[in-house]
């Protein structure tokens, strides 16, 4: 089954993308602030179309124009791309939260801090078949949060 069909590894694979994903929502952000600062930055004259001698040549007004016309397309794609993380962020950490701590910190030890089970069995009291356990049913609960239903026809470890 494709990876994007299977909820368990899509949200397997949203994990480790959550550092990057907070990170490219800052760029977004400073790239929107930039973009806006250099809208203000521009004044637009009314376009004196057809000034160029009628060769189809653009004023330096009309391009001034299209300039801000393209940067205003660029900010809006960019700030679509912006919310779609940002709601996307949201809803994984906000699934997390409902867990048992038990298996948020499986999460954090498994994903964020990179340990493998074994690693885990020497900083936290579980055996090694606990630790997989933990990590896997935490992922299966939080697919089941984000896709629903969906999440439950696929059964993988991680």
């Amino acid at each position: 089954m494709p990876l994007l069909h299977d909820p368990v590894k899509v949200t397997t694979g949203m994990f480790p993308c959550m550092k990057e994903t907070d990170e490219a929502i800052k760029n977004l952000t400073q790239e929107l602030d930039d973009i806006q600062a250099g809208l203000r930055a521009v004044s637009i004259a009314s376009p004196g179309f057809g000034a160029g001698g009628g060769r189809g040549d653009m004023t330096p007004t009309e391009r001034e124009a299209d300039i801000r016309i393209e940067q205003k397309n660029k900010y809006m794609e960019l700030a679509c791309e912006r919310t779609t993380l940002r709601q996307q962020t949201e809803k994984l950490k906000s699934a997390m939260g409902k867990l048992p701590k038990e298996e948020q910190e499986a999460i954090r030890l498994f994903f964020f801090e990179g340990m493998d089970y074994s690693a885990i069995t020497r900083v936290q009291p579980w055996s090694l078949r606990t630790s997989q356990r933990r990590v896997n049913e935490a992922v299966h609960k939080v697919a089941l949060m984000l896709f629903g239903t969906r999440a439950t026809q696929n059964v993988a470890f991680v």
